[in-house]
């Protein structure tokens, strides 16, 4: 799926996800990009599998949702010959960083 998905981080935050192939690699990355002014502008796209094992992984089915300044990243991938597993990732900055 390569919709993107929003979380709504605090007043004014707006978190846009959406999985993406880059680079020239043959495997989907779970990429944000934040707004802290309700959209008005928008802050340098920031990958959120970029850690661990998963970062070279086809990380897909992206999904968002957000508690106050936390927001919660999850998407699948294949971790190795049909072993499909969740992760779930979280931002404590509004989407700045993930980890």
């Amino acid at each position: 799926m390569f919709a993107p998905r929003l979380a709504l981080p605090g007043a004014t935050g707006v978190v846009w996800g959406w999985p993406d192939f880059r680079g020239g690699t043959s495997y989907r990355e779970a990429y944000t990009r934040r707004s802290t002014d309700a959209g008005a502008t928008l802050q340098a796209e920031v990958k959120a599998n970029a850690m661990g094992t998963t970062a070279t992984q086809d990380s897909y089915d992206l999904s968002l949702a957000s508690s106050g300044t936390n927001v919660y990243a999850t998407y699948d991938t294949f971790t190795g010959t049909r072993q499909r597993h969740v992760f779930v990732v979280r931002s404590t900055d509004s989407g700045a960083t993930w980890g």
